[in-house]
């Protein structure tokens, strides 16, 4: 039937929560942003593409247990240099990185030591993925400016016209 909304079940909508603040969550952003990349990405991919939130329920949910599980490693293994370092934060002035580097550096140096992971050098989390751009047609043979080209007419079709402001709003 015509305009017939498929709502999700409570079921596909259940997800872990993770009850944790705004402090938390930026003391961890860079590690999570790190070990969580390709699955965030992937969710992102798929909101743009699909446009319908409905249709990246796995996606999202994939997103929610990787932060979940990455919190539960650092409370295993970083507990201690991770809760001064959200703390410093919660207490410095808006949240400022720049009050809480020691303790950024005890944690950084606990996540290196204990689970390896390196914190992302500045801007690397948000290069873009080369490896994702799917276009028709054998475009191993294409050279640079025929990429360029197609990727241009791809992202223009597949975008729909932004509203003018305010008369189609």
């Amino acid at each position: 039937m015509a305009g017939l909304v498929e709502v999700p079940s409570m079921e596909e909508l259940d997800v872990p929560e993770l009850p944790v603040g705004t402090a938390v969550l930026k003391a961890g952003a860079h590690h999570y942003g790190s070990q969580c990349d390709q699955i965030n990405k992937e969710f992102m991919l798929c909101r743009w593409e699909e446009r319908d939130p409905r249709k990246c329920l796995k996606e999202g949910r994939a997103v929610s247990k990787c932060a979940v599980d990455f919190f539960k490693q650092i409370k295993l293994h970083c507990a201690e240099p991770f809760n001064e370092y959200w703390d410093c934060l919660d207490k410095s002035n808006m949240l400022k990185l720049r009050h809480c580097r020691k303790q950024q550096q005890l944690f950084d140096y606990c996540v290196l030591d204990k689970l390896g992971w390196v914190r992302p050098e500045l801007g690397q989390l948000s290069k873009v993925n080369k490896e994702r751009l799917c276009l028709s047609g054998g475009m191993s043979s294409w050279s640079v400016d025929q990429v360029l080209i197609a990727v241009s007419h791809h992202l223009q079709s597949c975008r729909d016209p932004l509203p003018l402001f305010p008369s189609q709003l």
